[in-house]
């Protein structure tokens, strides 16, 4: 089967980690890396009471990798991603994502956390650029590169909302390795930063506006995203 072009890694990729961060609020946390000496270009999902054991990599370069979160050895998924473009219900995908991470099987989902919010908000604003000529990327505001001299906080991006920033300096006890970037994330259009989300839930777009997201959700992700970044959509 043919790998998926990189936009519908994007897709995929976000719509994936935010099903699997709402089934364990509080739990888990969403960060991006690039192992291998920058060779991987991944969303990670890493336990919040302790980053460095288990994970899963959701790489848009190619396969998925998980760190058994019991600390069990870990495992390699190189269709992954085939699978879940193929799939008419991607839940079961999802659901055996879980499993294999050691992740313990949830009841009836729990009322989405603010974090949760932000990234279904991601993912489906991802998801109207699909087939496009442009490219819709989401980025993390902290370029974590593996420890090869890369790392830090992408500052060009804050400074294209000033609203964000007073943010940025502000510490909350579970920030990853104490640094206050790795909450937010920036939508990129072909580069360019367009929205700013912190996942407390507060979103910034390039005109100055900004809103809190858990505050207008009413069980519909959509008419959230056509409120406050309509003017963005193709």
């Amino acid at each position: 089967m043919t790998q998926p072009g990189r936009g519908l890694l994007e897709i995929g990729s976000w719509r994936v980690a935010a099903e699997v961060i709402r089934r364990y609020p509080g739990r888990l946390q969403l960060i991006e890396t690039h192992p291998g000496g920058g060779q991987y270009d991944c969303l990670t999902i890493v336990d919040r009471a302790d980053p460095h054991r288990g994970r899963i990599d959701l790489n848009r370069a190619g396969s998925v990798h998980i760190s058994h979160f019991g600390g069990d050895g870990g495992t390699s998924d190189p269709e992954f991603w085939e699978r879940l473009i193929g799939e008419d219900d991607p839940k079961r995908v999802v659901d055996d994502l879980c499993t294999d991470a050691g992740l313990a099987p949830t009841g009836p989902l729990p009322e989405l956390s603010a974090d949760a919010v932000v990234y279904r908000y991601i993912a489906a604003f991802l998801t109207h650029g699909a087939f496009g000529r442009t490219r819709w990327e989401c980025r993390n505001g902290y370029a974590d590169s593996a420890g090869d001299g890369g790392s830090g906080t992408m500052t060009g991006w804050f400074e294209a909302f000033p609203g964000c920033r007073p943010h940025l300096d502000r510490h909350v006890d579970d920030d990853l390795d104490g640094i206050s970037a790795y909450r937010f994330w920036f939508v990129l259009r072909n580069g360019d930063p367009q929205l700013g989300l912190e996942t407390t839930g507060r979103i910034w777009d390039r005109r100055g506006s900004s809103h809190h997201l858990p505050g207008l959700y009413r069980g519909r992700i959509w008419p959230v995203v056509c409120q406050t970044a309509g003017h963005l959509l193709l």
